[in-house]
């Protein structure tokens, strides 16, 4: 070792040659421990930091006697960086097994906090967690556990947490949102009502009512939505879309067939014959959508079908003609088409492809919230494609994200519901449609324009798609507390982990706060995403 220390300082321009050197001999002699530890020093002070941290997990893992001296050199990994998550992860373990749980957690909270996304790391932590329980029970430790379990897809251990702390005044509050978002996650709606029922009203809790609403639609429990959606109404009628959805779920009080019955008796009889409503697919604020067959098609369809008793609200009827009118321009493959238009006996309805598949939304909850790279790296260039066209076509989506992403059985994409898109035209007519103030969207996925009420363009839809890249990388959108609006706005959204930083710098740019700063077109990054490779 004595002559590899001379050769490096007196021939400092060598070190690549010296530090190959050190490897080759520590491959042939692993036991060589002041060879290594000179290896590691020298890896550390060129900056070769994961090769450095690679030497000392082997060093721990064969020596478990020089902990200590392992520690010391993990301590100057992290001086030099000291976001290196892996570096305070194994700083973490060594700290553990030598029995100094304090620090063990603190380190383990500092690599979750440069990397959430790393199972090994949540691991480590909620094992930690779960150790310093054993000894001792605390609530705080209790909430920090259920709130990594909630993150992490395991409901069930967050939802025994949560009805411990949920005793407690200081986690009370925080403690009964997150468990009806546990019970939520499972499916079970009429326990996250329940404890929701528990709250007073604020803008969180009006974000998981909204939420819990959409879960009873997802699963046809009208009932079940139309009470979620009255208490959030009660309190806030200009929430959103609630007093549409809620005009919608109250159209008629009896249950999904007689209400089939009841359309189809006011269809005409040749539309009658043209039309065989099978089951109701979903419902919004602009429309219930329906399975049917076109038997003039000879197809299956979706008949999107106004509600009666929204038929004499002028804007309703506006934005109804609006989504016909663009939607049937536009002819793309990822793209739901447009068969027909029409009305009968004053009923609106909209005939347009049957996708046999499921949405991105539920994708995500099947695969529990982040998806494998290249289905991401698919999925993203299928929108970018789509929304390329309609842009190309004057047409603004302006409500992205993964509820308006169909998925057929062959995972390709279909991009549905242009209900609230606008034309884009140059002339004097289309200011009322543009005009500032008219907030429309979904907040998760909205963009600073859309969120001040400004006028937006394509743009909008670019930021929006980059947050609906960003969920399925991750696992969830970049803002999921607190005041969306200012943090759409004003915070930055941290860069992704575990993604290729091609994908990652494409992603970041269409989350720019200032349009100009974005891609400024969906083509764009689509050339960018075809030089990654999944």
């Amino acid at each position: 070792m004595g002559t590899v220390k001379h050769f490096l300082s007196h021939a400092p321009r060598q070190i690549g040659v010296g530090i190959g050197l050190m490897e080759e001999l520590v491959d042939y002699a692993p036991d060589a421990l002041d060879l290594r530890w000179f290896l590691i020093d020298t890896l550390t002070y060129e900056g070769r930091l994961g090769d450095a941290a690679r030497h000392l997990i082997e060093i721990t893992r064969v020596y478990p006697e020089h902990s200590a001296r392992v520690l010391e050199k993990f301590d100057k990994i992290l001086d030099k960086n000291p976001k290196d998550a892996i570096g305070h992860q194994q700083r973490g373990r060594i700290l553990q097994s030598l029995g100094r749980i304090s620090e063990a957690r603190q380190a383990f909270e500092l690599a979750y906090r440069y990397r959430p996304s790393d199972e090994a790391i949540s691991r480590d932590l909620i094992n930690l967690y779960e150790r310093m329980l054993e000894k001792n029970e605390s609530p705080e430790v209790r909430f920090q556990l259920g709130t990594l379990a909630l993150k992490t897809g395991k409901f069930d251990l967050g939802i025994m947490c949560f009805q411990k702390t949920d005793k407690d005044y200081r986690w009370e509050n925080a403690s009964i949102k997150n468990l009806a978002r546990c019970f939520m996650a499972k499916g079970m709606l009429d326990l996250a009502t329940q404890d929701l029922r528990r709250l007073a009203m604020d803008d969180e809790v009006k974000e998981i009512l909204y939420e819990l609403g959409q879960r009873y639609e997802a699963v046809n429990d009208i009932k079940g939505a139309r009470e979620v959606y009255k208490n959030l109404f009660a309190v806030d009628i200009s929430y959103q879309d609630v007093k549409g959805k809620l005009e919608v779920l109250e159209a008629n009080p009896h249950d999904a067939v007689a209400e089939r019955t009841a359309i189809i008796s006011t269809l005409s009889d040749q539309a009658k014959a043209r039309y065989e409503l099978i089951e109701e697919l979903g419902r919004g604020a602009m429309g219930i959508v329906y399975k049917a067959r076109d038997n003039e098609l000879d197809e299956l369809v979706a008949l999107k079908i106004l509600p009666e008793t929204l038929g004499r609200n002028m804007e309703a009827l506006r934005r109804f003609r609006q989504e016909a009118r663009n939607a049937r321009h536009l002819s793309h493959p990822s793209i739901v088409r447009i068969h027909d238009i029409g009305e009968e006996m004053g009923r609106k309805y909209i005939s347009m492809e049957y996708v046999d598949g499921t949405d991105l939304k539920h994708r995500l909850v099947d695969m529990k919230r982040k998806l494998p790279f290249p289905e991401v790296l698919d999925f993203s260039k299928q929108i970018c494609s789509a929304m390329n066209a309609a842009h190309e076509a004057g047409i603004v989506h302006r409500d992205v994200k993964p509820a308006n992403i169909m998925i057929t059985k062959e995972r390709k994409i279909k991009i549905t519901d242009f209900g609230i898109a606008k034309a884009m035209e140059d002339d004097a007519s289309a200011a009322d449609s543009t005009r500032a103030g008219a907030v429309v969207g979904t907040p998760l996925y909205m963009s600073p324009e859309q969120v001040q009420g400004r006028n937006v363009d394509y743009r909008s839809d670019i930021y929006s798609m980059g947050i609906v890249f960003y969920e399925m990388a991750s696992g969830y959108p970049p803002f999921t507390e607190g005041d969306l609006a200012y943090h759409h706005v004003f915070t930055e959204a941290k860069p992704l982990e575990n993604t290729p930083p091609e994908f990652s710098a494409v992603v970041m740019k269409c989350l720019a706060k200032n349009p100009e700063d974005r891609w400024q077109s969906a083509r764009e990054i689509l050339v960018e995403l075809r030089n990654i490779q999944p």
